[in-house]
C-alpha cells in the first residue's frame, strides 16, 4: 500500500477487542480488518459491530494491543 492508502486506515470507527476479560481498546476498525483475517470476516459479516471476542489465552493481550493499536 502507498501512504495514503495506509493513513486511510487510521480513519473512521474505533473498536474494542476482548480477550477474556481483558479490553484492548481505540483499535481503528480498518487497520484491524486489514490486518487480520479472522477480523475482516467478523466485521464483514457483522459492519454495525464494534467489538470482537476471543477467547482467554487464545491470544495475547498485549500482542494485539502491539499489532493494532501502536
Amino acid at each position: 500500500m502507498i501512504r495514503q492508502q495506509r493513513e486511510k486506515l487510521l480513519e473512521g470507527p474505533k473498536i474494542t477487542v476482548y480477550v477474556g476479560s481483558d479490553a484492548v481498546k481505540g483499535i481503528y476498525k480498518r487497520a484491524a480488518m486489514a490486518s487480520s483475517s479472522v477480523l475482516n470476516e467478523h466485521f464483514t459479516n457483522y459492519p454495525r459491530s464494534v467489538e470482537y471476542r476471543f477467547e482467554q489465552g487464545s491470544v495475547s493481550p498485549l500482542s494485539v494491543k502491539h499489532l493494532l493499536v501502536t
